[in-house]
Parts: structure tokens; sequence; C-alpha cells
């Protein structure tokens, strides 16, 4: 079941990391109900993406070092003289001083520069970090960062896009707020607002007093989940008052 398990979360770190198989793979085995909860209510985010991807990791490395699995590495026959390996040329940083970048709107430019930085991270990574990967787990990692890479690559030739056809950046879409699950009194909303924070400062403090914690990735989804509760409270309260 163990090496089953393995397989599965190396074959979707692997693969395109669709965001309902990997959800279903980490359901499987996770007793975080509050963890389930957040992916449940907040769905398919940027935020929770990394989370569970992080969090499948985590569990291929325990599995792997707990039933001490062996990767296989090819085979490669000894020759008399190695041959030189190719060199990789990492493309070049923009120049933020050239006058055809500079006369670019200052948001149009900050999108081109961080557009230019992933396509060299995501360069660096296949050509260069990838190729140096020993463990099917540090393969799959760096995998799965490179196609993270690609799709916040893939975004801003996308903005770029929109501006050039409408001549304006795309509205951001606005974050679900959290909502209680029923309907709370201005005493009560209060009463929560009050509790949240206190708790927020409580889980930050644990973290910061030990950044080894185990149970670091939940309590920071923790504080995320409370804060969005803060704001949507805050502001209900704002629209009695």
């Amino acid at each position: 079941m163990s090496s089953t398990l393995h397989q599965q979360i190396i074959d979707w770190l692997q693969g395109p990391q669709k965001w309902k198989e990997g959800l279903a793979i980490f359901r499987s085995f996770t007793s975080q109900k509050s963890l389930l909860s957040r992916f449940d209510r907040s769905g398919n985010i940027q935020f929770n993406r990394s989370l569970l991807r992080e969090q499948l990791i985590q569990k291929a490395q325990y599995l792997e070092k707990n039933n001490k699995r062996k990767v296989s590495t090819p085979i490669v026959k000894k020759t008399t003289t190695k041959p030189s390996p190719a060199k990789v040329e990492v493309p070049k940083p923009i120049n933020p001083n050239t006058v055809d970048h500079a006369m670019k709107p200052k948001a149009i430019q900050e999108i081109e520069l961080q557009k230019h930085e992933l396509y060299v991270n995501m360069h660096r990574q296949f050509h260069i970090d990838l190729p140096k990967a020993k463990t099917d787990i540090e393969r799959a990692a760096i995998a799965g960062s490179i196609i993270e890479l690609r799709d916040q690559n893939q975004a801003c030739w996308d903005k770029l896009r929109y501006f050039k056809e409408h001549g304006k950046l795309p509205e951001e879409p606005k974050p679900e707020p959290v909502k209680p699950k029923k309907e709370l009194t201005p005493v009560q909303m209060q009463r929560t607002i009050t509790n949240r924070r206190s708790n927020i400062s409580r889980y930050k403090r644990l973290i910061s007093e030990d950044p080894q914690l185990k149970t670091i990735e939940q309590k920071k989804a923790k504080i995320a989940e409370w804060e969005e509760e803060v704001k949507y409270l805050s502001e209900q309260l704002n629209k009695i008052n």
C-alpha cells in the first residue's frame, strides 16, 4: 500500500499536477481535517496548490525513508575519456536602462522584469538543477517547481497580451471572503475577531520560536484562514456601525 501511494505521489509530481487528483491522493492518507477543510472551502488557488504539493512531497519523502526504498540509477559504462558536458547558457537579465524598456508604463516594466526572471529560473532548473538530481524525490520536486514557474511566466505573458489588445491590465480576481457558518450578532463578531487575533499572535509566536516545527505549514494555513475571517467580520461590523 505504502509503495503504491509513494508511486502515486511521484507520478502526480512529475505530471501536470491536476488539483483534483492531487487532493484525492492527499485525502487518502491525511488526518488533517482543518487543512482538508481549507482546501474544500477555498479550492484551487495558488497558495493551496503550493501547500498541497509540499504536503505530498513530505509524505513521499517519509515513505521513501521509512521503507528504505532504494532508487535505482541507470548504469553508465565507463569510458577512458569523459566527454565534456555541453555548456548551458543562462539567458541574460533585462537591462532596465534601455530606451525601449524605460518608455513603457511602470506596471508593464515590472511585469516584463518578473516574466524574464521567472524564465531564467525555469531555464536554470530545467537545464542545470534537474540533470544533477539523484533521486525520484529530488527530480519530482524540481519538476514541480518548473511547472509552477512556467504557470507564473504564462500568467505574465497573458497580462502583457491583454495590455497590448486593450491598453490596460486585466483586473485581478477578488478572493471569496471567508464567511462564518452561521449568522453572528455584532457582539459575537467582535468576540470572534478578538479570539482569532489572539490565536494568530500565538501561532506566529510558536513559528518564530521554532522554525523547524513539524506542524508549521498547518499553522501557516490556519493563520491565513483566520486573517481572512477577521477581515470579513471587520467589514461586516463597519457596515453595521
